[in-house]
């Protein structure tokens, strides 16, 4: 898929790791699918800002000052792209939590669950094979 206007969709994959974001792109684009890649909250607002995204594969850790929930919080409140879903892939969160773990402590500590904080799926990378994430990422993007 050379040519960019074959792509059906384009996904933002908000990941600092270069290798991952390689097999990520690798994986995504066979499938049709765009991707731009950017490190920082800041560097996917700007993306967003350039682009018509799809979707949004975010680590939770996040190179700089916000998190992926701070990113989450200002993406949903922003009329431009509120429906964009969000997949959040990690596995710890920025204190060494694993995302169960993480989602424990927000029920204990606020009743909100991950969908109420405008996260559509998440996965655990460790645990979860990226032809199942894939396939998600088709099933909310409608390619067949």
């Amino acid at each position: 898929m050379e040519d960019g206007s074959q792509y059906k969709k384009e996904v933002l994959v908000v990941e600092d790791d270069p290798d991952f974001v390689k097999i990520i792109t690798e994986k995504l684009e066979k499938n049709g699918i765009k991707v731009l890649n950017a490190k920082t909250a800041d560097e996917s607002i700007d993306l967003l800002e350039k682009n018509k995204i799809d979707l949004i594969w975010l680590d939770h850790y996040l190179v700089g000052d916000k998190t992926g929930y701070d990113f989450v919080t200002f993406i949903k409140e922003d009329k431009r792209w509120n429906r964009i879903p969000i997949f959040l892939i990690t596995n710890y969160d920025d204190y060494g939590n694993t995302v169960v773990q993480m989602e424990q402590m927000v029920q204990e500590e606020n009743p909100k669950t991950y969908s109420e904080f405008g996260i559509d799926k998440y996965f655990v990378k460790s645990n979860t094979s990226l032809d199942t994430i894939l396939g998600e990422v088709k099933k909310y993007l409608k390619i067949a």
